[in-house]
């Protein structure tokens, strides 16, 4: 089992940023990337839309939880990017919480729904539709129902308002620097040296 706090996680609804400035994270301070949901594919070898449409909602949740668990217990000093359902488990939230220094990237309501619109028309084999609701009534009722548990989970909630990269990871990068684990403070500062 890793030391308490040894890796950072990042949270927060569908298309939020965790993925893509994780990885940039990750590259920065040179440190492992890991993606659950990539996890999950790699496990059971199906695309996270085909395990919902092939096994359920229920088989996708009990992997990602068994991922999560492996995960969790046996990286340190990683980024990791749980999917955004991830924190519905209480069991979830639990290894997180213990395991990891959590960031809620807290992107505004209407970014977020206009995002989640736009990849989710596309047919993304990624992300499937978890609703018969339309796009934007599900996203409103996804949101309400995780907002609770992505504050419950975060060490520091990251309010996120723009699309650019640079100024997002700049603005972690500050947060991390005044409120991270001393750790990866410790590496961002000889990285910047």
């Amino acid at each position: 089992m890793v030391n308490m706090k040894s890796n950072i996680s990042l949270i927060g609804f569908r298309y939020a940023g965790k993925t893509t400035l994780g990885r940039a994270l990750a590259k920065k301070f040179h440190l492992n990337f890991i993606d659950i949901d990539d996890e999950i594919i790699k496990t059971a070898g199906l695309s996270i839309s085909k395990i919902f449409k092939q096994r359920g909602e229920r088989y996708f949740r009990d992997l990602e939880e068994q991922v999560i668990n492996r995960v969790y217990n046996s990286e340190e000093n990683a980024i990791i990017s749980p999917g955004g359902g991830a924190i519905l488990s209480s069991i979830n939230r639990t290894i997180i919480q213990q395991n990891s220094f959590t960031i809620y990237l807290n992107v505004k309501k209407s970014i977020l729904i206009d995002r989640y619109c736009q990849f989710l028309y596309q047919e993304d084999e990624y992300r499937p539709k978890l609703s018969q609701l339309t796009l934007k009534d599900e996203a409103s009722l996804l949101l309400q129902q995780r907002q609770k548990c992505y504050m419950d989970v975060a060490d520091i909630v990251i309010p996120l308002n723009n699309s650019l990269i640079v100024q997002n990871l700049s603005i972690i990068i500050e947060k991390l620097l005044e409120f991270g684990p001393s750790w990866l403070k410790k590496r961002i500062n000889s990285i910047e040296e």
